[in-house]
């Protein structure tokens, strides 16, 4: 004898082993997917688009990051690096262990095909 049929389901809604696990298998991937990517983002270090100063108001750009410096502050950046002026004017830093000085509001802004090591310093200087 046939099983009776419940008010909560219909023929229809039975489902086979094999279609519950081919259901299965359509949400397990996108899940998959979301879950790679979160725990990516979770690297232990900051985002790459926010660098963080040290207890000396110093920071380490790399490659595709930009900051504006305000006066008292100082960024670390490699071969490569543009520095705007608020009121315009812009430098590229070519070379190594070079210093540009410059006011507050200084735009620091690394390319992001800039490689080596950031041995460049900007100086915001106090005005």
């Amino acid at each position: 004898m046939a099983r009776p049929i419940s008010c909560f389901e219909s023929r229809s809604s039975r489902m086979s082993p094999i279609s519950v696990r081919q259901d299965f298998m359509k949400l397990l991937f996108p899940i998959l997917f979301i879950a790679s990517l979160a725990l990516a983002s979770q690297s232990g270090q900051p985002a790459s688009g926010f660098p963080q100063f040290d207890s000396n108001n110093t920071i380490t750009l790399r490659a595709g990051q930009s900051v504006i410096l305000a006066g008292g502050q100082t960024a670390k950046v490699p071969y490569g690096t543009v520095v705007s002026q608020p009121g315009g004017g812009t430098a590229t830093l070519k070379g190594q262990k070079n210093t540009i000085r410059a006011g507050g509001g200084v735009i620091v802004s690394v390319p992001v095909g800039a490689s080596g090591p950031a041995d460049n310093l900007v100086v915001a200087d106090i005005q």
